[in-house]
């Protein structure tokens, strides 16, 4: 009844297998019923987990058996059969593991000043590379462990201009190599594999020099990893066949068929991606814009003027000729470079060519001048061995064309897919400050040309038809790329007729140029010669001569005056406060607080202090994420190896910020060796490499710090310290007060900001004059110290004793007696004059009482 049951149910329904992960070596797969009567999905269970598909079907399930079985994947789907396919190479970065080695002497060095293995886009895995004149190797190793017979699948282009083998090891037995000439075409390279634990390394041996040396990888296949693939995959582009285990994408010209791309008829042609013998069409008749021409060596002053047709021929050229080769004169050279009897070259570092036509030779440039060199690059016979160039389809793929030569401009083919890009990429070493690269081109209304600097966009020219830029470079390698991208009308297309680069280390050069203040020159350089921190150059630029008194230099630069109320150090490489700092009749005791030029503070010496002080900084001081490091007018190397920093300046202040906090985006910082390292997401920056300001406020002084490195694109970061007078703090501390754009500010309370007292800052105090003599203490106000650091001065002066009569409370007291004395004096006579008043009155009563009776 059950076997009735589940053959109805294959028999009329459709449904879809889900099986799980291996587990104790079985697995499960869940049955999901659709359109059927019974719809509630059922699982069968202990299905072995070692059921083998090969590439191009997937596992499956007999319902009706419940066994397991394969089935082939479906047109335009494919799988691999169970395994590792790598081809986003920044997705799959931790799958593989890469090392660089240079040769130093007989041995190889590992990550000596090398790059290794990286990814150059998503989609492109390229080698790397270390200084020219070098022999360089790289590693790229991979661990697979294969539970079937499988193998490796390999697909690369080599883009070498000089020396370099291409090796594949597995398990330490070379199994590929490649010594060939350069090509621009993709190899496939297959290795079978054997059942279990593979070492695989994928190396690359070059000598470096000025031409670019490369393997590019497109994708790494490790088959056999796994038993099965559960399901097939989408053909992201391209198309495939039943039971494929690929996608193909045809090219230009070829169509699919069978699993394989064949050639259309002669005579016809197709676009990319064509699918069927229908897809072929009739070419049309070649024109004079379906062919360019270039240029021989030049010999007897002449050279041949040689046309071919354009590749890729999107037209018939059947019974139509290309025009007559013939001879031309030859012309003048590219800049900076001569013309030697059968070709041009460079001139000799040091000399530089002004007229570069046939007969003309380098001139050596005089002492206090120097010849830059420049690359210029407006023969386009073929494209250059500094150059790389590619196209990326709109769904991320490879394309066949990139940049071609037309003789005397390179152009991006008509024929490409809507949002096609095609890149042309260069990496240039600048060695001269304000160096730039400049470029010409011209482009159809619909495509969009974008220009690349280290990766952040220069210029984009949408609605230009042609044109040409210049951008400046500060000095050190710049990758340099030139993007056209087609929209959706075949006809497109971009071109370049000229590319310069300016101040670079290798090339030729075209001008003999007198050297900037700080810089010398002996004649017959290509750069000229930096004078050390405390010189400047002389006025002929040919010596460097020490700063004069009161001035100094960083170095590479003329000479200075200070701040006012700072002073050179004694090597005249900075600025700094002078051990008493006077300013508007304020004067500061520094010298404690700052310690020796190029040493710490003095405080930082002290026990208590050693986990507070980091050479001449005081630090760390904390700000949310941020750790903030702050000297005292002493500024010194910053030495942090474990993070990254965007420069090598000295620093009067510096910082550690995640670097996902700034605006970098258009800097260069020098990067970790080790990625692995904890502060590899921090980032080291110097807050100022100047004193630029020193005043005086209400409750101490205030310093300022310029120059810093780059904030934003436009701004450099600044530091502003307020000091406050504290008279119960020694050295104080900085705090974090706020930040207002690029400005960084602190507060930083110590008694050093206290000025010393003058006459109208002491409370007098005097003592009683005894013997001639008395004591005087004068104490501290407020906002000020004594230059001895005593609370109070104490002092004897010589007085005069006042005799007790002369004296004024004697005066008063005599004055206050008299008065007294008289008042009573008047009081008593008043009382006797009443009381004789009184007497007389009663004795004439007494009188008149006698004579009464006898009357």
């Amino acid at each position: 009844m059950v076997f009735i049951l589940l053959w109805y149910i294959s028999a009329a329904c459709e449904y879809s297998v889900d099986f799980s992960e291996c587990h104790e070596a079985t697995i499960a797969a869940l049955i999901t019923p659709k359109d059927c009567n019974e719809k509630k999905p059922w699982v069968i269970q202990n299905l072995p987990c070692d059921h083998q598909c090969p590439a191009g079907e997937h596992l499956d399930i007999n319902i009706t058996t419940s066994t397991l079985t394969c089935k082939p994947c479906q047109e335009n789907t494919y799988n691999i059969g169970g395994g590792i396919t790598i081809n986003s190479w920044n997705l799959h970065r931790h799958d593989f593991s890469s090392f660089c080695y240079v040769l130093e002497g007989k041995s190889w060095k590992r990550g000596a000043n090398c790059t290794s293995w990286h990814a150059s886009s998503d989609e492109i895995l390229i080698s790397g590379t270390t200084d020219i004149n070098n022999w360089y190797a790289t590693d790229l190793y991979l661990f697979p462990y294969l539970v079937k017979p499988g193998k490796l699948k390999l697909i690369y282009r080599r883009e070498v201009s000089g020396l370099g083998d291409f090796f594949i090891y597995v398990d330490n037995f070379l199994q590929y190599i490649d010594m060939k000439n350069p090509s621009y075409d993709w190899f496939t390279v297959d290795i079978p594999l054997e059942c279990g634990r593979h070492d695989i390394q994928i190396s690359f041996i070059n000598y470096v020099t000025e031409k670019i040396s490369e393997i590019a990888i497109k994708e790494i296949q490790i088959r056999g990893t796994e038993y099965a693939d559960y399901k097939c995959l989408p053909c992201g582009k391209g198309k495939s066949t039943k039971g494929a285990d690929q996608c193909l994408h045809c090219e230009m010209g070829s169509y699919l068929d069978k699993n394989e791309c064949k050639k259309c008829p002669y005579g016809t042609t197709s676009l990319p991606g064509s699918g069927n013998i229908l897809d072929c069409y009739k070419l049309k008749n070649c024109t004079e814009l379906d062919y360019h021409y270039y240029f021989s060596e030049c010999k007897d002053e002449k050279k041949t003027k040689i046309y071919e047709w354009n590749y890729p021929l999107m037209c018939d050229n059947n019974g139509i000729n290309l025009p007559d080769m013939h001879d031309i004169d030859c012309g003048g050279c590219p800049l900076g470079e001569f013309y030697n009897e059968t070709h041009c070259e460079y001139c000799k570092t040091g000399s530089y060519i002004v007229d570069s036509n046939p007969g003309k030779e380098c001139l050596e440039c005089s002492a206090g001048k120097y010849s830059p060199k420049i690359l210029a690059f407006n023969d386009w016979s073929e494209i250059p061995d500094q150059f790389r160039t590619w196209c990326m389809s709109a769904e991320n793929t490879i394309c066949s064309f990139g940049w071609e030569s037309r003789g005397t401009f390179i152009v991006t083919s008509p024929l490409y897919e809507p949002g096609s890009s095609i890149y042309l990429e260069t990496t240039v070493e600048f060695v001269e400050e304000g160096s730039y690269f400049s470029y010409t081109f011209s482009k159809s209304s619909e495509a969009n040309f974008i220009v690349y600097a280290d990766g952040q966009v220069k210029d984009s020219f949408q609605n230009e038809a042609l044109g040409s830029s210049q951008h400046s470079l500060s000095p050190g390698n710049h990758t340099l790329k030139w993007l056209c991208k087609h929209s959706s009308i075949l006809s497109e297309h971009c071109s370049l007729s000229g590319i310069f680069f300016h101040g670079t280390r290798h090339g030729g050069s075209a001008a003999c140029v007198s050297c900037k203040d700080g810089l010398i020159s002996k004649g017959n350089q290509q750069m000229c010669t930096p004078c050390p921190a405390g010189f400047t150059s002389n006025s002929n630029h040919t010596l460097c001569i020490p700063c004069p008194s009161g001035m100094f230099s960083k170095g590479s630069s003329k000479c200075s005056q200070c701040p006012p109320f700072t002073i050179p150090d004694k090597n005249s490489e900075f600025c700094t406060l002078p051990d008493l700092l006077t300013i508007n009749n304020k004067t500061f005791q520094t010298q404690k607080l700052r310690g020796k030029i190029g040493n710490a503070s003095d405080y930082c010496k002290e026990d208590r202090m050693l986990k507070y002080c980091y050479g001449t900084f005081f630090g760390p001081s904390l700000h949310k994420e941020n750790l903030f490091y702050v000297s005292f007018a002493n500024p010194s190397e910053i030495k942090m190896p474990n993070y990254a920093k965007v420069s090598n300046m000295n620093a009067y202040a510096f910082g550690i910020f995640p670097k996902s906090s700034l605006t970098l985006t258009e800097i260069e910082y020098l990067e970790l060796e080790d990625i692995c390292s904890e502060a590899h997401n921090k980032i080291l920056v110097n807050l100022g490499s100047e004193l630029s300001l020193v005043n005086t406020t209400n409750l101490g002084f205030v310093l300022e710090y310029s120059n810093g490195d780059h904030c934003d694109k436009y701004k450099k970061f600044t530091t502003r310290i307020e000091f406050l007078c504290d008279k119960y703090d020694k050295e104080g501390w900085p705090f974090f007060s706020h930040e207002n754009g690029c400005e960084i500010s602190f507060i930083w309370p110590t008694i050093h900001a206290c000025k010393f007292c003058s006459d109208n800052d002491l409370v007098v105090h005097k003592g009683e004059c005894k013997d001639g003599k008395r004591e005087v203490h004068y104490y501290e106000s407020e906002n000020c110290v004594f230059a001895n650091n005593t609370k109070f001065v104490k002092e004897i002066e010589k007085c005069e004793e006042k005799s007790v009569i002369r004296s004024w409370p004697f005066l008063v007291l005599a004055i206050v007696s008299v008065v007294l004395i008289i008042l009573a004096s008047v009081v008593l006579v008043w009382i006797f004059k009443i009381k004789r008043t009184i007497v007389l009155t009663q004795a004439k009563l007494s009188s008149r009482s006698s004579a009464g009776p006898e009357e």
